[in-house]
C-alpha cells in the first residue's frame, strides 16, 4: 500500500523512538516545568523522580538570575507534582 515509503528515525532525548515500529515509545515519567512571570518558560522530560528533582535544584539559582525564573516544579505524568520550589523576585 505504501511502497516506496521510507520511515526516518526521531531522536529525542535519552531515548530513541522508530516510526518504522522498531523499539518502543520512550517512558517519559518525570517533566519539570520552569516558570517565569508570564508563564510557562520550558518542559524538560525526564525518566526518573531523582534525576528530574536534582536538575531542578542544581539549576534552579542560576536560571533565576540568568532566565527571570520564578519557579520550578516536577510533576508526574499524571500531572501530580512531586517536588516544587519558588524564589522571591
Amino acid at each position: 500500500m505504501f511502497e516506496g515509503f521510507r520511515l526516518e528515525t526521531i531522536q529525542l532525548p535519552e531515548a530513541t523512538l522508530r516510526a518504522n515500529g522498531e523499539g518502543s515509545v520512550p517512558a517519559v515519567a518525570y517533566m519539570v516545568i520552569w516558570y517565569g512571570k508570564e508563564g510557562i518558560v520550558e518542559k524538560t522530560p525526564f525518566d526518573a523522580e531523582k534525576a528530574a528533582r536534582d536538575h531542578a535544584l542544581a539549576t534552579f539559582l542560576a536560571r533565576k538570575r540568568n532566565d527571570r525564573i520564578v519557579a520550578v516544579e516536577v510533576r508526574k505524568d499524571d500531572g501530580t507534582v512531586v517536588f516544587s520550589q519558588a524564589g522571591a523576585g
